[in-house]
């Protein structure tokens, strides 16, 4: 069967993690990486472009190791801009996987309520500001990419996205 890569995109807050670690039980053969989880490695990690761009080399040279020992990637990551996403699809073009991309979203007064209801990252400094998340929501709707399969996470519960998500990737791969 072919390899698939699939992007999961979508606004802070939208459920792109939740859906994620669904998807872990009902796929084979798939790794799962969150840029949000790989940057906190870091026992310092600072958001500024120094930091942001090292963990960006970190999540390629995963999604490279993971592809050449044949897993299926899912990348959950909230793309604010398309030139950030595409490094990704070419990789995946570069390897002839299926690409599959899918985007989470919510109406942005329902983002905030969930972002104000998260706990702060077990290793981050501090509680991302609702001024810098309604900052990077507003970023991600105004530059958001195009072609995915958008999904509303205040229709659907993450179960039945990640229900739907799986019977699309199985289905293609038969």
């Amino acid at each position: 069967m072919k390899q698939f890569f699939a992007i999961i995109d979508g606004p802070m807050g939208g459920g792109k993690t939740t859906v994620a670690k669904l998807l872990r039980n009902k796929l084979s053969r798939t790794a799962i990486i969150g840029k949000d989880r790989i940057k906190w490695f870091v026992s310092d990690f600072d958001r500024a472009p120094k930091d942001v761009a090292m963990t960006d080399r970190v999540v390629r040279a995963m999604c490279k190791e993971y592809i050449k020992n044949g897993l299926n990637i899912i990348l959950d990551e909230g793309f604010m801009e398309k030139r950030c996403v595409l490094p990704y699809i070419e990789l995946a073009k570069e390897n002839e996987m299926r690409l599959f991309m899918y985007q989470i979203e919510a109406p942005r007064k329902i983002l905030l309520a969930r972002l104000s209801r998260r706990p702060k990252a077990e290793a981050a400094k501090t509680k991302v500001s609702q001024a810098k998340s309604l900052r990077n929501i507003t970023r991600y709707f105004k530059n958001k990419n195009g072609g995915a399969i958008i999904f509303n996470s205040t229709v659907l519960t993450p179960r039945q996205i990640a229900n739907r998500i799986a019977r699309e990737m199985t289905s293609v791969r038969r």
